[in-house]
């Protein structure tokens, strides 16, 4: 474990400060991303790793100019087992809330985790690379948990493993609707952010043209990571801004937000 950028964070860091660093376990992958936030308490300051691959986290103390790093730990894989059948009262939700047809016919459910909804996640050649498990409890409100073992890219609906023009949503019923209704490939980050790992992934598609279509209240995200990728060469980046988000949408607002895909390109 190298912990050489974690150190050299802290020590610029004082009470309250937030900083980020190379991921002292994973060292941020092949590319070195710097994936891992740090958060100064009083005496010791906590890490994590933020790459989808890792999500290590630790402490590290700090006494004066002296520091040593705790042992990391990586959380355990989920584990829950599918439940033979959707019930019925999770049926009518995953018709109500997520309006994708290939969702649809693809969500299953489980009972463990307090009750989720499971969502595959697919890479750019359509093979499984994991899935997402969303919470629909309204009593019980939860982030998503994220299980795709080995794999950091985004969650892809195409029809084409190097599709020429690519939407980037947040979440993945935002861009499974997107791809229907649009009928151009449609990528999820999984969150707000842009990582190393997940620009690799759109990159290596080749596309002409990218366009950032998150949620109603990630605009200021939408447009930073329309400025990374345009500082690649030979792509076009490009935001549309969503009301509602794209899962929300009903048969009128996905008709509009077409219609606004056509005039970006």
């Amino acid at each position: 474990m190298d912990d050489t950028s974690l150190v050299d964070v802290v020590s610029t860091l004082s009470l309250g400060d937030i900083g980020r660093c190379v991921c002292p376990a994973c060292g941020g992958g092949r590319t070195g991303e710097v994936s891992a936030t740090v958060y100064m308490t009083e005496g010791f300051a906590i890490w994590r790793c933020w790459r989808a691959s890792c999500k290590a986290r630790g402490r590290l103390l700090k006494a004066g100019h002296t520091h040593s790093v705790y042992a990391y730990t990586k959380p355990k894989s989920l584990v829950y087992r599918e439940a033979p059948s959707v019930p019925s009262d999770i049926a009518e939700i995953i018709n109500r809330k997520i309006k994708s047809s290939i969702l649809k016919a693809s969500a299953k459910y489980t009972n463990d985790l307090g009750g989720r909804v499971i969502l595959p996640v697919f890479r750019r050649d359509n093979s499984r690379a994991g899935n997402v498990l969303r919470s629909y409890n309204a009593s019980a409100r939860s982030k998503a948990l994220t299980d795709t073992p080995n794999y950091s890219g985004c969650a892809w609906f195409t029809d084409a493993p190097l599709p020429n023009k690519v939407i980037v949503t947040e979440d993945i019923p935002s861009a499974a609707l997107a791809f229907e209704a649009t009928g151009i490939a449609s990528c999820a980050l999984m969150g707000a952010d842009l990582s190393q790992d997940k620009l690799n992934d759109i990159l290596a598609a080749r596309p002409d043209v990218v366009i950032g279509c998150l949620d109603e209240d990630a605009l200021a995200s939408a447009i930073s990571i329309a400025k990374k990728i345009s500082t690649h060469k030979d792509v076009v980046a490009k935001v549309v801004s969503v009301k509602p988000d794209i899962k929300d949408m009903d048969a009128e607002q996905l008709a509009a937000f077409k219609h606004d895909i056509e005039n970006t390109l």
